[in-house]
């Protein structure tokens, strides 16, 4: 969310200058956006376990998640009929976009960093066959950046 608003304040001041202020417009757009990105984040499972999915699924997750907030911010200024400039606006939604990729990139190689040296690791119990113990033991080795360990 701080990522959100950080974009959101680098679009106007980029759009209006250093000295400008946001409008109240501009702070209802930051206040929607970071209000719904939780609330979405946690309707669509965003924050679920993620130690098991790949980068492009998250990816994915996140670029549909930032499209229907976008389209909500969308529908609020033509409804509104706000003045706003539609260049602080695009600015807006593309500054928070690579924002949350970058960051999303970020921590993804650092928790797979971190779980692949040992650190932040659960630990699993297996009840089962010996043929699936150890497919499953294999699959452990194979990727260590889930952070399980037996």
């Amino acid at each position: 969310m701080l990522t959100i608003a950080v974009s959101a304040y680098i679009a106007v001041y980029l759009r209006h200058g250093v000295e400008s202020t946001p409008s109240s417009v501009h702070e209802a757009i930051l206040f929607i956006s970071v209000a719904l990105w939780p609330i979405l984040s946690g309707a669509t499972g965003y924050y679920k376990d993620r130690r098991t999915r790949k980068f492009f699924r998250i990816f994915v997750h996140l670029t549909s998640q930032w499209f229907v907030i976008s389209s909500i911010l969308f529908a609020y200024l033509v409804l509104d009929k706000s003045d706003i400039s539609r260049l602080s606006f695009s600015l807006f939604l593309i500054l928070g976009y690579i924002s949350l990729i970058l960051i999303g990139q970020l921590r993804h190689h650092f928790l797979v960093r971190i779980r692949s040296r040992g650190m932040n690791q659960r630990a699993v119990i297996f009840i089962g066959q010996k043929r699936q113990h150890s497919d499953y033991i294999s699959w452990l080795h194979e990727n260590p950046s889930f952070g399980y360990h037996l």
